[in-house]
């Protein structure tokens, strides 16, 4: 069963990190289609602003300008380095214009982007050969003519446009200009406008993973929850049965020996094993109190209080539990505060106390220190620490539920029913009060337990 939830668990994880994948891939893609949709609209909107008189005046000038200092270079007048230049000096002088407007009508738009013009091929031809190539493609970089200069690792190219014109008309060797210049962008916060625009995709998207990580992970920890909650049923099962065959079979074997006493006409024999009949019928009985009342939660636990002399109270708890002990067992009772009182149910006290010091002395210890101390407008501290197999940090935070039991190497090798520390904790909330448990493996154990 548990095989096929993890073949289960194995799928639905490769499943989500597919659709993630996928997901992030239509992301993508969106985030590319809203790249397209803004400088289609950047294209557009350019095109209506060049189109307006008070642009399309200026890119004249630069226009003519480029023509006048062609026909001078088929003159020979001026070298190629002079008439880039001029041309150079004569975009400066229009830009002081050029910008100004530009903005205003990008202002007008409501368009969040800066615009440059640049000279990308400058050529000068006749009608058999090239006679001047002043900026060349792939070899030169562009000229900045108008606008604002952009950096080559912002620009987004919107459009490239090529422009020839037939260089003094009226003279028989036919000359020709044939010039490229671009146009290229560059947007103010450019990411942003676009995650902006997917800022209720992206949100949804998190939201809805969220939830869906969140089902898989509760899915997953109830999976694995359940599954030790199962074992330590299963477990609690097998331990009761064990624990209430025992007393069963002695009485099994007591009743047939009292029944052949009786065919035999013994008198004095009959008693006697009545006696055992009936401890061991008391045992099966305490048992299954065992179970009743130790699952009853702290809120239903019915206290009486009483006035309690707490040295009295431990010293006499301790003097009884010390005939339980083996011999290689001992164990010590130091008070650091005297004469102090404790209103507490002193049969249930007791319960819980007895219960942590049958752990520890089951446990493998050969030493338990019980230790008392009281601190002013705190209240009473009882903590029980031995020399024990001790606990596993991972195990730590179960020790208080019911039916958990530590365990060497996946083995319980010690009795009980797993309930005693559950029972204790019960005990000490129905007072108020809380118990809290230390421990290394192969160190020992330590319980404080805190009542007001």
């Amino acid at each position: 069963m548990f095989k096929k939830s993890k073949i289960l668990i194995i799928i639905s994880v490769v499943t989500l990190v597919l659709l993630t994948i996928l997901h992030g891939k239509l992301i993508y893609n969106t985030y590319q289609l809203k790249e397209k949709l803004y400088l289609l609209n950047a294209k557009s909107e350019i095109t209506k602003i060049y189109n307006s008189k008070e642009i399309d005046d200026l890119l004249c000038e630069i226009r003519n300008e480029v023509l006048k200092q062609s026909n001078q270079l088929v003159d020979s007048n001026y070298d190629q380095k002079t008439v880039l230049l001029n041309i150079k000096k004569k975009s400066d002088s229009i830009n002081l214009i050029f910008n100004p407007k530009m903005e205003s009508k990008l202002k007008e738009r409501n368009l969040n982007f800066i615009i440059s013009i640049d000279l990308t091929e400058f050529e000068i031809s006749d009608t058999s050969k090239t006679i001047a190539k002043l900026i060349e493609k792939g070899k030169d970089n562009p000229i900045f003519i108008l606008g604002r200069k952009i950096k080559a690792n912002e620009e987004i190219k919107i459009n490239e446009i090529t422009w020839q014109k037939e260089l003094k008309p009226f003279d028989p060797s036919q000359h020709y200009l044939t010039l490229k210049n671009r146009i290229v962008i560059k947007f103010n916060n450019w990411n942003m406008l676009i995650f902006r625009d997917m800022f209720f995709l992206l949100f949804s998207s998190f939201i809805l993973y969220a939830i869906v990580i969140g089902l898989l992970y509760f899915s997953i920890f109830n999976l694995y929850k359940n599954k030790r909650l199962a074992d330590i049923k299963t477990d609690f099962i097998n331990n009761i049965t064990h624990e209430l065959k025992t007393p069963l079979t002695t009485l099994s074997i007591t009743t047939k020996t009292l029944n052949k006493q009786l065919e035999l006409g013994y008198i004095s024999e009959p008693i006697e094993t009545l006696q055992i009949i009936d401890r061991q019928n008391e045992r099966l009985q305490k048992l299954i109190d065992q179970v009743l009342q130790n699952s009853l939660g702290f809120n239903d636990l019915k206290i009486s209080l009483d006035d309690i002399n707490v040295q009295s109270f431990l010293k006499h708890l301790i003097s009884d539990f010390k005939i339980t002990l083996n011999p290689n067992q001992t164990i010590d009772l130091t008070f650091f505060s005297d004469n102090q009182y404790l209103l507490a149910d002193r049969f249930l006290l007791t319960t819980a106390l007895t219960n942590i010091l049958d752990n520890a002395a089951k446990f493998g210890s050969t030493r338990i220190d019980v230790k008392y101390d009281f601190i002013k407008n705190k209240g009473h501290y009882i903590s029980i620490s031995d020399n024990g197999i001790g606990i596993d940090q991972q195990d730590i935070k179960y020790v208080f539920e019911k039916f958990f039991r530590v365990s060497e190497n996946n083995k319980h090798n010690y009795k009980g029913l797993g309930l005693g520390l559950y029972f204790a904790k019960q005990i000490v909330l129905a007072h108020q009060g809380n118990i809290k448990v230390d421990s290394k493996k192969g160190k020992g154990t330590n319980f404080t337990i805190f009542i007001p």
